[in-house]
């Protein structure tokens, strides 16, 4: 009997917390919205638009390079939020953020195209989609094989979860 009271408080403290997650990623949300435009097939945020599927080579390099260090913050508040720990460590600079490499923390590599190489811009661009993938993968949401590698439907997929923070499955 004891046992399942204790049980039952349990429950309990992990609703009570699955609850608190949940306002504070929708407060999240709220502060860095980030939106589907159907009309033209772009995610907008803070004015900053970005097409949904493709390449990033016809956007200005400049808007690029703000819309993905504004794109970081949520990220690395998601992970603070939920508990997770993301792959690759980024470094928030405005539209000169950066992502580095674990294994050797003195290599980093530009979230941002303009004046650096394409290697390592394509480079941070996968190591990025890594992290919003294990974000994904920590509250059960499963990416289509179509969006493996799409950054952005993924992080607009977590924003639409209606159980996030339910999941407690700790990601290192």
């Amino acid at each position: 009997k004891e046992m399942k009271k204790f049980q039952t408080e349990i429950n309990q403290k992990n609703e009570s917390i699955y609850k608190a997650k949940r306002r504070l990623c929708r407060a999240l949300f709220k502060f860095f919205p980030i939106q589907y435009k159907k009309k033209n097939a772009t995610i907008s945020c803070e004015y900053l638009s970005l097409p949904i599927r493709g390449s990033f080579d016809h956007v200005d390099p400049q808007i690029l390079d703000a819309a993905l260090g504004y794109i970081i913050l949520p990220i690395e508040h998601l992970a603070n939020i939920l508990n997770v720990s993301l792959p690759y460590q980024m470094k928030y600079m405005g539209s000169k953020s950066e992502i580095f490499d674990p294994n050797d923390p003195n290599k980093k590599y530009p979230l941002y195209k303009e004046g650096v190489k394409s290697e390592d811009f394509a480079i941070a661009l996968r190591m990025l989609n890594h992290n919003v993938e294990h974000l994904c993968a920590s509250q059960g949401l499963i990416i289509t094989e179509q969006n493996k590698n799409n950054f952005i439907i993924n992080l607009l997929s977590l924003y639409n979860l209606p159980t996030i923070g339910r999941y407690n499955k700790k990601k290192n």
